[in-house]
């Protein structure tokens, strides 16, 4: 006996089952792959560690999860901000410590100055007291 009220399955291209992604998000997959792997080149090279430390995370990257990976990047994200910043931050300190030695300099020759000037003024009283 024919069952005509059966369902029929819907034929699903084969890349858009359940389980795989979409043409879209492959694209968006590989690009990001991309992204992340010029970005980790380019903090990789930046590390201011031997080139065997360096050949070594290299070495060791294709063993990392998808999440391994993204907390690796984020880690050397920071280290190579903190190593920028760290060179801005002692040439900042630098230039604050040159303008402290300037503007003290500057106060003592205008102190100086103006203790010469009220001794003069005080000697010309005196000569007008006299």
């Amino acid at each position: 006996m024919f069952n005509f009220f059966k369902k029929t399955q819907t034929a699903m291209p084969v890349n858009q089952s359940a389980n795989q992604p979409t043409d879209e998000e492959l694209k968006q997959i590989l690009t990001d792959a991309e992204n992340d792997g010029r970005r980790l080149g380019v903090l990789i090279a930046s590390l201011d560690v031997a080139d065997e430390v360096k050949q070594a995370i290299l070495d060791i990257l294709p063993q990392f999860t998808p999440e391994q990976l993204q907390r690796f990047l984020a880690i050397l994200e920071v280290q190579y901000a903190n190593q920028k910043t760290g060179k801005i931050d002692e040439e900042f300190a630098k230039e604050l410590e040159t303008i402290k030695t300037t503007h003290d300099a500057a106060i003592a020759t205008a102190t100086a100055t103006a203790q010469k000037e009220l001794e003069k003024l005080e000697k010309e009283i005196n000569k007008m007291s006299d």
